[in-house]
């Protein structure tokens, strides 16, 4: 288990990916985050590779009262270059805009640096989520540049935003430093 300030990250189970394909049928939800770009499996597939590959780490975003109400992990995960992609969706509306996605973000980062090790961690984002570019922007990430993908419903933009672990000179270790602070020292 992971701990932020608000959530506690617990790795998603078997028992927890029928609450997480549920969200996937909220046409809101759907339009933030591109469910299409999972390829050619069922959401129910998807998420039990994420389960259980290598490559990826999946977890559950738990209130501090017991609740579940979001999904976030590493996708994509290369052991040798040391980076992943991140991928996060708070579901539960009445959890929007309180900083919970902030909190699950910074915990995440916090613990591919410092425990898995590593370098770099990556996202993709639609130019239209502003509520997600302010919530990377305000932990660390920065925009690395954009391509447009065309759907049958027009064309969007994507970001490409990324952060990078900074290494003390002296020590060769993270350092505790900047908008992931919070989440290294729980």
């Amino acid at each position: 288990m992971i701990s932020g300030a608000k959530v506690a990250l617990r790795p998603l189970t078997e028992e927890d990916i029928k609450i997480v394909t549920a969200w996937n049928e909220d046409e809101e939800i759907k339009g933030l985050i591109g469910w299409d770009s999972k390829g050619h499996f069922t959401h129910d597939e998807w998420y039990r590779r994420m389960i259980n590959g290598r490559n990826s780490k999946i977890f559950g975003v738990w209130t501090k009262d017991g609740q579940m109400i979001g999904d976030i992990g590493l996708a994509e995960i290369s052991w040798r270059a040391g980076e992943a992609e991140l991928i996060i969706r708070i579901a539960n509306k009445d959890y929007w805009n309180q900083g919970y996605g902030r909190d699950a973000v910074s915990a995440l980062v916090a613990f591919a640096f410092n425990e898995l090790g590593l370098k770099r961690i990556y996202l993709r984002v639609y130019r239209d989520n502003i509520r997600a570019i302010k919530c990377y922007e305000s932990c660390g990430f920065a925009k690395e540049g954009f391509v447009s993908r065309s759907f049958d419903s027009g064309t969007k933009t994507v970001y490409l935003m990324s952060i990078e672990r900074r290494v003390s000179q002296r020590s060769g270790r993270p350092r505790r430093k900047g908008p992931i602070q919070a989440a290294v020292g729980q």
